[in-house]
């Protein structure tokens, strides 16, 4: 069973995406700020993260959180959600090594597929690594 880290200050989203996700088999767990975040990060090894950029009472925004979970694990995926988005904000979030960006509010079969695609594009490339 793949696990998902879902980081998001509201917690009526983390429940949302939670419950989405759990229909699909998946394991969640959610953080609501980055303290927590990298706490779960460390405890749980997660297949994959669902990371708000925007966090209230966090020490780190989301993009630094990606930037810590890169430097922890580089190929674990992470879809960055955010209700603001920007294309600079994209942009940003590609360029530091996220796998995709969506904006809130998000259709859930897009997030399904997504989330489906990010871990199987992960899992291949950790096997191509222990070829």
């Amino acid at each position: 069973m793949h696990k998902i880290l879902i980081i998001d200050d509201e917690k009526d989203i983390c429940f949302l995406i939670s419950e989405i996700l759990k229909d699909e088999k998946y394991l969640t767990y959610s953080a609501q700020n980055s303290s927590e975040a990298i706490s779960f990060f460390s405890k749980y090894n997660p297949d994959l993260v669902i990371l708000d950029v925007w966090l209230s009472n966090s020490k780190l925004d989301g993009i630094e959180i990606l930037q810590e979970f890169k430097n922890i694990n580089k190929n674990i995926p992470v879809i960055i959600i955010s209700g603001h988005g920007t294309v600079d904000l994209a942009v940003s979030a590609i360029k530091n090594g996220a796998y995709d960006f969506l904006e809130k509010p998000f259709n859930s079969d897009k997030l399904i597929i997504l989330a489906k695609r990010a871990i199987e594009s992960s899992k291949l490339q950790n096997e191509n690594i222990d070829l």
